[in-house]
């Protein structure tokens, strides 16, 4: 944590920090349109808050489970039937598990590691 003990490491902390909040709410946001859900920001990153908030609980990896719980509950405050926060819940969920999951095999693979090798290790 040395690097945010000066005002260039805390601003590229702020930053980068700042802009994956923005790229997840958007995430949401996109969500709202592709089941066309209403559609605002606020309504999104009070659903991203909620989701990252349930995310605490220990839970199974990738937070599957949680993440679709958090999400209904948090879109039920807005009038979305169960049914369909599930549903929203399980593609937005993917939209943000699946291409960071595939990069990270990437880079894995990139250093020439594999996951079989760092399971039998």
């Amino acid at each position: 944590m040395d690097f945010i003990r000066n005002a260039k490491g805390l601003l590229t902390v702020v930053l980068f920090s700042s802009l994956v909040w923005l790229v997840e709410g958007l995430v949401f946001f996109s969500g709202f349109y592709a089941f066309d859900l209403p559609a605002n920001l606020p309504m999104a990153y009070f659903t991203l808050a909620f989701v990252n908030l349930g995310l605490l609980v220990p839970s199974a990896p990738g937070g599957v489970g949680i993440f679709q719980g958090a999400s209904i509950l948090a879109l039920s405050f807005f009038g979305i039937s169960p049914e369909v926060a599930l549903s929203y819940s399980i593609v937005v969920h993917a939209v943000m598990i699946i291409p960071i999951t595939v990069l990270g095999i990437i880079i894995i693979n990139r250093y020439g590691l594999s996951i079989w090798k760092l399971r039998n290790s």
